[in-house]
């Protein structure tokens, strides 16, 4: 019986949401020697990412890969599954799709004991604005998990980070600034941050800012990520993290779900000053930045410590 070998045709499928951008991953298949097959993710973005491969087709291979597994692929080329040939099967063929978002897949969620700095430079000012989802603006159910915290600056005054990480995308395109009220959404100025331990933070900026970061630049707590350098009606940022929940990735076949984000937020712990911290900041109260070497120092090496001083 002649073996019938099918050519493959991988197909992208991308998820829009807060989080994901197009073309970031992308996937190919390479024939071995001896009949095997490589499938390999491109990684071109600058944080970690999560990618689940659905094969259409699979016949006359054993695949290393979990049907539907999830897996987490960093920056660059990474091979996600092998494909071995069965011996004398009638035909040879495999298909796939796949999906993929930012950030690092969760079974349970996050440390939320963590301590964030307030976003600023020490010895400033902050005050506390409530924020609302863009479901709640517009009359939606809002998101159970949805959390985020608003903080009001003044022009001139520096967007501090409130925890470490790699800068995965940054923007300071947006020139006009905001008179609404403040709404969680992503057409607006951004810093977008990958913590160690594959949460994502967000500062959404409600007014024109001078970036002072780039994509793939590590950054530690305290270091100044932009500035408010004209006049706005506010200078406001909504700041959030996140998380991607493994139960929330869909299968490829479900078309519905791209109204549902796979992600949830966490509530933030705050240093307030060596003598408090608060997961829950008083709405219209003003706060003095304050930095703690401990915070600073939570995520780095012996090495980076040593080099900071710290």
């Amino acid at each position: 019986m002649n073996k019938k070998i099918i050519l493959v045709f991988p197909c992208l499928y991308i998820i829009l949401s807060s989080f994901a951008r197009q073309g970031q991953i992308t996937c190919r298949s390479e024939k071995n020697a001896d009949g095997s097959y490589f499938i390999y993710a491109d990684n071109k973005g600058f944080s970690d990412y999560t990618i689940k491969l659905t094969f259409t087709d699979l016949a006359g291979f054993n695949s290393s890969l979990d049907a539907g597994a999830p897996v987490i692929i960093g920056r660059g080329q990474s091979q996600i599954a092998k494909l071995t040939p069965v011996s004398g099967a009638p035909r040879y063929s495999f298909n796939y799709r796949y999906r993929y978002w930012p950030g690092t897949f969760f079974r349970k969620t996050p440390d939320t004991s963590f301590l964030y700095l307030m976003p600023s430079t020490a010895g400033n000012n902050l005050r506390i604005s409530k924020v609302t989802s863009l479901a709640e603006r517009i009359g939606q159910k809002n998101e159970d998990d949805f959390s985020a915290v608003g903080f009001r600056y003044k022009l001139g005054d520096t967007i501090c980070a409130a925890r470490g990480g790699i800068v995965y995308e940054c923007r300071d395109d947006v020139q006009e600034g905001e008179s609404l009220n403040q709404t969680f959404n992503t057409n607006r100025n951004l810093v977008a941050i990958e913590h160690k331990d594959g949460t994502l933070a967000r500062y959404a900026v409600v007014a024109p800012v001078k970036l002072l970061v780039s994509p793939g630049e590590k950054v530690i707590p305290g270091q100044p990520l932009a500035v408010f350098n004209r006049e706005s009606p506010k200078y406001h940022i909504l700041f959030s993290v996140a998380y991607l929940d493994e139960n929330k990735i869909p299968a490829f076949e479900l078309q519905d779900d791209k109204k549902t984000s796979q992600y949830n937020y966490l509530s933030m712990l705050f240093y307030v000053n060596e003598n408090a911290k608060s997961y829950s900041l008083n709405l219209n109260k003003d706060y003095q930045v304050v930095y703690s070497n401990e915070v600073i120092a939570a995520e780095m090496s012996r090495k980076e410590k040593k080099k900071m001083g710290l």
